[in-house]
């Protein structure tokens, strides 16, 4: 098992950004006045609550494209992912190493921003998934 440490961080524009600790490379002191706890204060608890877990299925190491999502995100939803190299549509190129069951069901919720290019397993996978998909949706 694998603990990861957050830091919270509250955005002058609203809402809250989740850091990871190990990959905070410097601190600046922002003197903007002090930001007191408030009633719409962040739950790290909540998040929790509302987080799947990638705790399924076998072992698998992996490739795939990603445009369009900050690629910090991917690197915290995959620990142990790495960015190889950029690509087409100022996208990257990512490898990462999960459980293939949860990682298909977090790849899939990205929608047309992943496209996953090994295993062909995989590749095969995402493909039958998304057809089976689009029976829910007949075109009219």
């Amino acid at each position: 098992m694998i603990d990861l440490f957050y830091v919270v961080m509250h955005l002058d524009t609203g809402g809250y950004r989740l850091f990871r600790l190990d990959r905070i490379e410097q601190i600046v002191r922002v003197s903007d006045g002090d930001k007191r706890w408030s009633p719409n204060h962040y739950s790290l608890q909540e998040l929790r609550e509302h987080t799947h877990l990638m705790d399924r299925g076998s072992m698998t190491t992996f490739r795939f494209n990603a445009w369009g999502i900050y690629p910090q995100t991917i690197l915290d939803q995959f620990p142990q992912s790495q960015m190889i190299a950029s690509c087409e549509r100022d996208g990257y190129l990512f490898e990462a190493t999960a459980k293939d069951m949860g990682a298909t069901m977090w790849l899939l919720s990205q929608g047309p921003k992943i496209q996953v290019v090994s295993p062909p397993s995989l590749v095969a996978k995402i493909r039958d998934d998304l057809k089976a998909m689009l029976q829910y949706y007949p075109e009219d």
